[in-house]
């Protein structure tokens, strides 16, 4: 009986940390595929004359990877781009911007959340802000929005941090945002927990534009399985006592 009840508050244990600690995103500055599958949009080429979609510009201009990942209250991000996302693109004619990060929950067609951010090293900080004025891209309008119009706009509402990251191989260079946050550290956002969301972003001139929409993954509470565990270790003892009646 009591090797019994240890293999089920064990099992109960792993179960419950199970739950609450299932695989996420690290945020480490390098977009691992595997670290965001099911929950990321890809769209890594560039097509002739440097086809990107809906505009031209090649490597430098091409959104390859954007991941949404969200988990209870917290929310993850990521991207990866060729566009430059500290110094933005100089061709020599026109300094192209790097774009903000923006979110539509529960896909009203409504830009809930634009996040701002600021590049250090390899340590980037965001700023958060609840139903943002935007900024069009000037070339291609349908690529829109791209950047929060911190004039006409409340907040910021608050910061956090995340990483930033660079690697070159035979495509040609690659940069890297990923960043998380709670739902629960921003005034105004909790209403939005349990809700779907869109992320998207491009850049200044709107050449090339990446959204993805992913719904919350189910977090099982830590209170809940433990409570389960509990109720079988009880049945177990039940079961014991009725076999000793016998």
């Amino acid at each position: 009986m009591k090797r019994l009840v240890l293999f089920l508050m064990v099992f109960t244990f792993f179960v419950a940390m199970g739950g609450v600690a299932s695989a996420v995103p690290t945020i480490d500055g390098d977009f691992q595929y595997s670290e965001w599958a099911g929950h990321f949009t890809e769209e890594d080429w560039v097509g002739q004359h440097g086809y990107v979609g809906p505009g031209y510009g090649g490597q430098e201009f091409d959104v390859e990877y954007l991941g949404l990942y969200i988990a209870g209250d917290m929310v993850y991000f990521g991207l990866q781009t060729g566009f430059n996302l500290k110094d933005g693109v100089d061709n020599g004619l026109h300094n192209y911007e790097q774009g903000d990060f923006f979110m539509d929950f529960g896909g009203d067609g409504t830009w809930d959340v634009g996040i701002d951010y600021s590049v250090s090293g390899n340590e980037a900080t965001y700023s958060l802000y609840l139903n943002p004025s935007y900024e069009d891209p000037y070339l291609y309008h349908n690529s829109t929005p791209y950047q929060v119009n911190k004039d006409n706009s409340s907040g910021p509402f608050g910061t956090f941090s995340g990483k930033y990251g660079t690697y070159k191989d035979r495509q040609g260079q690659h940069y890297v945002l990923e960043g998380a946050f709670s739902l629960w550290d921003f005034s105004g956002l909790s209403e939005y927990l349990g809700e779907k969301a869109t992320i998207h972003w491009t850049m200044s001139c709107g050449n090339d534009v990446l959204e993805h929409t992913t719904s919350p993954v189910p977090t099982p509470e830590p209170a809940t399985m433990l409570l389960f565990g509990t109720g079988l270790i009880g049945l177990a003892g039940l079961g014991r006592k009725k076999l000793k009646k016998r």
